[in-house]
């Protein structure tokens, strides 16, 4: 088995010509760096609801890989699995644990921080793990073109800066046509609250204060189940099912009323064909 190790150099980004001028790029360069500065204390405890939000997304992944692998036979052929946007290697963890015997994954994440994070990581909780690579590479720059294309699952966990239509269409680049699409995203439901009541930021935003006392807002596009469709289509994807799953609701600090629980979805779809 081969042992986890993180490639340092970053491979260019691909772009489309309409967003690499104007709001668009800004955005995305502004969530780069906020999750570049965010990788060291991700995994914090002070970041509760992340936490949350990552025990309920690795939840409905993990049950959705047994349901769907558990038969899978890899004698003539090992599951090819992409990753995007890994992060510190949460839900990597997860899919070694169990698809990992039958699977040749490669995750990759823009910010070289939370590579070099999650490679610590698996090293020190997982050994070694079968067929494992962690790439710095932007989710913007992955098909044909860049040499990571045909994979039989490209999976991505809490993937919200990335839940729109050019970066799916990137991730349709490395699929084929039976290939399978697993996202996961916070609810719109509840982060419609969670922006408004707590985080007071716009509803395309997320917000993160970091121990230095800074905040970072990098990009988050989240959905309702009856959104899916038509952001799907746009990729050229039909969507396969959908599935939430909420955290226990708590009352506020204070008795000042009840919290709306964290809540995610997972969405799975497949190329769609053609009519």
């Amino acid at each position: 088995m081969a042992a986890v190790g993180a490639v340092s150099e970053q491979v260019p980004r691909a772009r489309s010509a309409s967003a690499q001028t104007g709001d668009a790029t800004d955005l995305r360069l502004v969530t780069e760096a906020a999750y570049e500065a965010l990788a060291a204390e991700y995994d914090a405890p002070e970041h509760s609801t992340t936490r949350r939000l990552e025990r309920l997304s690795n939840a409905l992944v993990r049950s959705w890989l047994e349901e769907n692998y558990a038969s899978y036979d890899a004698s003539t052929n090992r599951l090819r699995v992409l990753e995007v946007g890994c992060g510190t290697g949460s839900l990597t963890e997860v899919m070694v644990e169990t698809i990992g015997a039958i699977s040749t994954i490669v995750a990759i994440d823009q910010s070289a921080a939370m590579i070099a994070v999650a490679g610590k990581r698996l090293n020190a909780k997982l050994g070694k793990a079968s067929e494992l690579r962690l790439l710095q590479q932007s989710v913007y720059s992955v098909g044909k073109r860049h040499g990571l294309a045909m994979f039989d699952l490209v999976i991505g966990g809490l993937v919200d800066p990335f839940l729109e239509p050019e970066a799916l269409r990137c991730m349709v680049g490395a699929m084929h046509s039976g290939s399978r699409l697993v996202l996961t995203t916070p609810h719109r439901h509840w982060a419609d609250w969670e922006r408004r009541t707590r985080l007071h930021v716009a509803p395309t935003r997320t917000s993160f204060r970091l121990r230095d006392g800074s905040t970072v807002m990098p990009l988050s596009f989240t959905y309702l189940e009856e959104d899916l469709p038509a952001l799907l289509g746009h990729a050229g994807l039909a969507l396969h099912e959908s599935r939430t799953l909420s955290a226990p609701a708590v009352v506020e600090e204070g008795g000042a009323g009840l919290c709306v629980p964290p809540r995610v979805l997972l969405i799975a779809a497949a190329a769609a064909r053609a009519p």
